[in-house]
């Protein structure tokens, strides 16, 4: 079996015998021909991914041609999403297409072929789709600061086209939260478009931009803000000035101020406020754009009105100002008083004195002038006029008929009074009760006739000073008053009660101060409760009367009653007595002689400088001058009221101290004989102890010594 290749082939025969002979060559020829067509294997579809950038992805075609012979070609044709030709079948058989370029897309590819004796391959075909991964990108503006447009309250902005794909057909949008609320209604603008002109309110609006591509992949949203700023100041209109006429029956007019204000903004406020006649305010910038003052009133005379205003950012108006003027047209109403019927009573048998006044009403402020005549007004019938004039010229009159009469003239008074009373009418003195009558011709020459009803109080007034020296205050010189400052000063005189048992003599007791009396500060400030006594001028020993009164800082002895008056003993017949003072912690002094006291008024008896009273047989220190000064005060530290100081012995009192705090350290506060120094509290020890003013009175050096009260009893 012989293979022949296809194409002609001559074959040549030659034959030789067993002998050698070689016959004659024969040839002829042998034709193979290919009637075998070529087959064409598909790739099968392909699904492939965009390059990253790019809109297409590559792809090879391997050789997809095999034949029963060499020499066969192939190739390739392209229709939808991309458009490729190998130009006819042209690819050797053993070669690929080389690396082809795919657009996005679905691309149906047919593969054809011949061999090499043009038997025709049936096509194939398979399709290359080219998917589209790759989302959008969308580049933001970045924030934006715009200011507003004249006369409006916004800005134009116009976003550009924020987008970018490695494909074309993106679309974008936007939408805005904020101060502005727009959209595109979703991706709507076209992948190489802006926006157009936005318009932005003032305020800050974030805008946030969206985008998709051509097959829905979605771009990452990204913002930006758009902040439009008002830099344009309001405007204020003046209403211009303004005049008025008072209302009736006031003094003022109503005025209401129409809105003032205009800005390219909402969100203004504006105010006002006034000089000159009227005070008004609207505290600030209150009243927003669009509203009136409401209604204002404002006084007779010229207003200055300033208006002022702000915007919603501060941005501040131009004041403005205009007046009002209100004026009054208003005359006075004036009312004369009653028509009078007097007697004389000056010179010439005229009357000079009080008509009344004439009242006037306005409904702003009058005065009245007159009466014209102004008198004196002889004896008989007199018109007088009054004029009322307000303050911008409008006047009334009224007239007033005045009758003189003259017929003698009579007045009475009464007066209750202690002592005596001197009767300025007559220049007389009275120490008895009684109605006393003066009638003379006047010096206007007319008859007068006078009744005093006079309630006297017999009796006499004592005027003296003295000093506690417990009380005293070295550094102002006065007495101070810590009981009265703490309220511990009784209201009712304490020297009649148990603690003290001295009864009044010639006199009830019982006196009690009152709370202005006890509120006095100062000089005049109540130190304590005192008690005078009055004595017999030839019996120094027999107490006639006794009467209670108060001590001021100063030294002062004054009258419960009223504080600052000399003390008065009634039912005491002007005479010359002894006097002492006593109190309820101090020894008591009188004076040396008798002292003539009155009814009306008695010479002062100084106690802090006066020599006092000694007692015969009684060897017993004398008063010496309190420290710093020349003064003689009343010895302290008679804690036990027993008319002895002493610190030592039987009776002391120092004892009584103790007693009083139960422990050394106490303190006993209260109104009590047992505090020497007046302060308010009872110590025994300590920081403004009593015990120490015993000592202080008797002499360190001496602590056994006795100070005696210097009075008969």
């Amino acid at each position: 079996m012989i293979s022949f290749n296809t194409g002609t082939t001559t074959v040549t025969l030659n034959s030789v015998d067993s002998s050698g002979n070689v016959s004659d060559p024969c040839t002829f020829t042998v034709t193979v021909t290919d009637n075998q067509v070529p087959t064409l294997a598909s790739p099968g579809n392909q699904t492939l991914t965009t390059i990253s950038n790019t809109c297409a992805a590559t792809y090879t075609i391997a050789d997809p041609i095999s034949d029963n012979c060499t020499g066969s070609f192939w190739g390739y044709s392209t229709t939808g999403a991309t458009t490729l030709s190998s130009s006819g079948n042209t690819i050797a058989d053993g070669t690929g297409s080389g690396v082809l370029s795919f657009n996005k897309g679905v691309t149906e590819v047919t593969l054809t072929g011949t061999d090499a004796v043009s038997n025709v391959a049936t096509s194939t075909t398979f399709t290359v789709t080219v998917t589209d991964n790759q989302v959008p990108t969308l580049a933001s503006p970045g924030n934006q600061t715009l200011t507003t447009i004249s006369n409006t309250c916004a800005a134009t902005y116009t976003i550009a086209d924020p987008i970018s794909d490695n494909c074309t057909g993106s679309f974008w949008g936007y939408s805005t939260t904020g101060a502005t609320t727009l959209s595109s209604s979703g991706n709507t603008i076209a992948d190489g478009t802006g926006s157009g002109v936005l318009s932005f309110n003032k305020g800050v609006t974030e805008v946030t931009l969206t985008g998709t591509d051509a097959v829905s992949n979605v771009a990452t949203s990204t913002t930006f803000t758009v902040t439009v700023t008002d830099n344009q100041v309001p405007t204020l209109a003046s209403p211009g000035n303004q005049t008025l006429t008072t209302i009736s029956s006031t003094c003022a007019s109503d005025y209401t101020i129409e809105n003032p204000i205009t800005d390219n903004c909402t969100g203004s406020f504006w105010g006002y406020s006034t000089t000159g006649a009227t005070t008004l305010s609207s505290s600030g910038n209150t009243i927003a754009d669009g509203t009136g003052s409401g209604v204002l009133s404002f006084n007779k005379g010229v207003t200055e009105v300033t208006l002022t205003g702000t915007d919603a950012v501060s941005n501040v108006a131009t004041s403005t100002t205009f007046t009002v003027t209100v004026t009054d047209n208003e005359a006075p109403v004036i009312s004369c008083p009653q028509d009078l019927t007097v007697n004389a009573n000056y010179a010439g048998c005229t009357y000079n004195g009080s008509i009344g006044l004439a009242s006037v009403t306005d409904n702003c402020s009058a005065t009245v002038s007159g009466p014209i005549p102004a008198g004196p007004y002889s004896v008989g019938t007199t018109t007088v006029v009054w004029t009322a004039t307000d303050a911008s010229g409008n006047t009334s009159t009224c007239s007033q008929i005045i009758t003189v009469l003259a017929s003698p003239t009579a007045s009475s008074s009464s007066v209750s009074t202690m002592g005596c009373y001197v009767w300025n009418v007559n220049s007389t003195t009275y120490s008895v009760s009684g109605v006393y009558t003066a009638s003379f011709i006047n010096a206007m020459g007319c008859d007068s006739i006078v009744t005093l009803n006079l309630t006297i109080t017999p009796g006499i007034f004592v005027a003296a000073k003295a000093i506690l020296a417990g009380a005293y205050h070295v550094n102002t010189g006065l007495m101070h008053d810590s009981l009265r400052v703490k309220q511990m000063i009784p209201a009712m005189e304490p020297y009649s009660g148990n603690t003290y048992n001295n009864p009044p003599i010639g006199e009830p007791g019982g006196e009690v101060v009152s709370g202005n009396v006890l509120s006095v500060t100062g000089n005049n400030a109540i130190v304590d409760w005192v008690y005078l006594e009055l004595r017999s001028a030839t019996d120094s020993s027999h107490i006639i009367a006794s009467k209670r009164g108060l001590l001021q800082c100063d030294g002062d002895i004054v009258s419960h009653l009223d504080g600052v008056s000399p003390v008065f003993f009634t039912n005491v017949l002007p005479a010359s007595y002894f006097v002492s003072i006593k109190h309820r912690n101090h020894l008591g002094v009188m004076t040396p002689t008798a002292i003539p006291l009155q009814s009306c008024a008695s010479t002062l008896f100084d106690f802090r400088t006066d020599s006092v009273y000694k007692r015969p047989n009684l060897n017993r220190a004398a008063r010496t001058a309190l420290p710093s000064t020349n003064l003689l005060g009343l010895w302290s530290a008679d804690a036990n009221h027993n008319k002895n100081v002493k610190y030592n012995g039987l009776s002391n009192d120092k004892d009584v101290i103790l007693q009083t705090v139960g422990m050394p350290n106490n303190t006993v506060v209260g109104y009590r004989k047992e505090d020497l120094n007046m302060d308010g509290n009872v110590r025994y020890n300590n920081t403004d102890n009593d015990r120490t003013v015993i000592i202080d009175n008797l002499g360190i050096s001496t602590p056994n010594a006795i100070i005696s009260q210097h009075t008969p009893n």
